[in-house]
């Protein structure tokens, strides 16, 4: 009922994924989710539904403990949970994840297949209004997840989960913790970062061919270039700004809800 409900919410990131693994995205009434088949597979998935409903962000340290005990060093990257309810049959199809993924069973039961090879997310078959698949999936291993199993998917790792059925609905909360590649962090810590304010000229030497670029050059310009990189990294304090606010990025912007945005400032004009 909580996943039906946000799903009719219009700043809640909701899908809707039919046995054909067309995707058709929320805000959904009512109406239409209560007249969903009984008989035919379907999928309804949440994003952020930690950051709705409280009571599964209290969930995040009991997930993660399975996984780093007490150590709290994981919160940094702390993604969302998505939640999804589906009918026997559901799912989103083969597909990796660029997360750390903590797949907790909340209800009935489901069949994760999982294929021991890392895939590249660029594997995946992109098409429009579907689930984003892959197309040569080999399942190496499967277990059927009962209420309060967990399941750990690393980042590249295919996986399937299908919804099986059962007296039960099915409903799944996908725990998700960002990973960072390393040269995405360096491209963007350069465009924030680096190519702020001003900086030394090059002195690049005169002399040589016009038409080539002599060794000695080369040499210049690229120890000009380390040295930019090596001053602004030695600035402890910066790359810290820059990280906080990197991992702490909205994936969505906010909603644009004029109403709320009234009536928050009539509360905060009367609070003064």
């Amino acid at each position: 009922d909580d996943v039906a409900g946000l799903a009719c919410e219009p700043d809640v990131a909701s899908r809707l994924v039919d046995a054909a693994l067309r995707v058709t995205t929320g805000p959904f009434d009512e109406d239409q989710l209560g007249a969903l088949p009984e008989d035919e597979p379907w999928s309804l998935l949440i994003n952020d539904a930690d950051r709705c409903l409280p009571a599964l962000s209290d969930l995040w340290p009991d997930v993660l403990h399975q996984m780093w005990g007490d150590d709290g060093g994981w919160r940094w990257r702390r993604d969302d949970v998505m939640a999804s309810v589906a009918s026997e049959g559901g799912g989103v199809g083969a597909h990796v994840d660029s997360s750390d993924v903590f797949l907790l069973q909340a209800s009935g039961r489901r069949r994760w297949s999982v294929q021991l090879d890392y895939v590249d997310e660029a594997m995946m078959k992109d098409e429009a209004g579907v689930c984003r698949t892959l197309p040569h999936f080999k399942a190496d291993a499967a277990w059927v997840l009962e209420p309060g199993d967990l399941l750990y998917v690393p980042p590249y790792i295919p996986h399937e989960g299908v919804a099986l059925g059962g007296a039960e609905v099915c409903s799944t909360l996908s725990f998700g913790l960002r990973t960072y590649d390393s040269k995405q962090l360096a491209a963007r810590w350069v465009e924030d970062e680096l190519l702020g304010g001003t900086a030394a000229l090059v002195a690049a030497p005169l002399g040589g061919d016009a038409a080539t670029v002599g060794v000695s050059d080369i040499n210049v310009v690229r120890d000009a270039v380390r040295a930019a990189l090596r001053d602004a990294l030695a600035d402890d304090a910066a790359f810290g700004r820059f990280l906080g606010a990197l991992v702490t990025e909205p994936r969505a912007p906010p909603a644009n809800d004029e109403e709320d945005d009234g009536c928050w400032r009539d509360a905060v004009a009367e609070a003064a």
